[in-house]
């Protein structure tokens, strides 16, 4: 008979795989109700974890994997090259891989690394995929969550204060007189972007304005096509704020196509503060994520689980900077009158 696995376990016990896992490590914070149901679960199944591949596991090979969705995103490209030059230093080799957005396929590319024997990995998941980085062995294999944590992680995680960055960010656009302000984001689903959408909102609210969401799809042309609809508006934004790299590429793009100028027609703030921002003409005013931090920590959470000296519930949150450029300027009469601001 095969061997009973963990997933085996959530579904006897209709609970998710990060429940079960949290449950056989002894985590306060699970319902007792659940606690039940995954304990009666594990009886039945006679489910035991295996601890060999546990101990076998501690052999360390000196090598950790490194996957993200997709290399081709700037922000991505450089925070690999980070991580691997924090991982080198330490004498470790790396293994790069990519899920793209697509959670099965990284939850094979998380099997892949496991056959190659690596001590550990450096993941952002493909949407809120973090359940699904449980291996089928249980969780004894080394995580470390970056950048895209979801709202409860059973791993370590390491990320940017999305919030406080959006807020900080809707505030300056506020303080140079814009209350007509439109952020563009992905999906909601994808737990950074939810959280950035969170900050921008509540200090429009603050402020008594009408927030003005506008969600597009994951490519730069989905970014472009959204901008472009919000361009041709009767009474378009003073300012956009752009929630991730690739939409601004798709809203750069459009503003350049239908003849807007920045800032003098529009202002721009966007968020990941990559390097061609600062090329363009106009410079493009940024929230700049602490990446070297970002991948110091993560390499350094990752190196406390693989020796054994942490529980697994850190939780790291980094501040960002606001970068102002040339794309950001004080809201116009025009703009003023057309948002019916006095």
């Amino acid at each position: 008979m095969a061997r009973k696995t963990i997933k085996h376990v959530a579904e006897r016990a209709s609970v998710s795989i990060g429940t079960v896992s949290k449950v056989l490590n002894g985590d306060p914070t699970v319902k007792a109700r659940l606690r039940e149901q995954v304990l009666a679960a594990c009886g039945e199944l006679e489910y035991r974890p295996n601890q060999v591949a546990a101990s076998l596991r501690r052999q360390h090979s000196k090598s950790i994997g490194i996957l993200v969705p997709d290399v081709s995103n700037t922000f991505y490209a450089e925070l690999v090259g980070l991580i691997e030059d924090c991982v080198t230093k330490s004498g470790y080799s790396t293994i790069i891989t990519f899920g793209g957005e697509n959670p099965e396929k990284m939850q094979g590319r998380i099997r892949s690394l496991m056959d190659r024997d690596v001590d550990g990995a450096i993941i952002s998941p493909s949407f809120n995929g973090s359940e699904l980085l449980i291996p089928e062995n249980g969780n004894s294999f080394p995580i470390v969550v970056v950048d895209r944590i979801s709202a409860q992680d059973s791993f370590p995680t390491v990320a940017t204060d999305n919030v406080g960055a959006t807020r900080a960010g809707t505030d300056y656009l506020l303080s140079i007189g814009h209350r007509n302000i439109a952020m563009v984001s992905n999906s909601p689903e994808i737990y950074n972007s939810f959280e950035r959408i969170e900050g921008y909102k509540a200090r429009m609210a603050e402020a008594g304005v009408e927030p003005d969401l506008v969600i597009v799809g994951m490519s730069e042309a989905d970014a472009e096509s959204g901008v472009t609809k919000l361009l041709q508006r009767s009474n378009p934004p003073s300012a956009i704020f752009t929630a991730d790299h690739l939409i601004t590429k798709g809203a750069v793009r459009s503003l350049q196509k239908n003849g807007v100028r920045m800032p003098h027609d529009i202002s721009l703030l966007a968020f990941d503060d990559v390097d061609w921002l600062s090329l363009v003409e106009p410079g493009i005013s940024a929230i700049r994520q602490p990446t070297g931090q970002l991948a110091e920590t993560a390499w350094y959470q990752l190196q406390q689980v693989i020796q054994g000296n942490s529980n697994g519930n850190t939780k790291s949150r980094l501040p960002a900077d606001l970068v102002v450029r040339g794309s950001t300027a004080s809201a116009t009469i025009k703009n003023l009158k057309a948002t019916g601001t006095q």
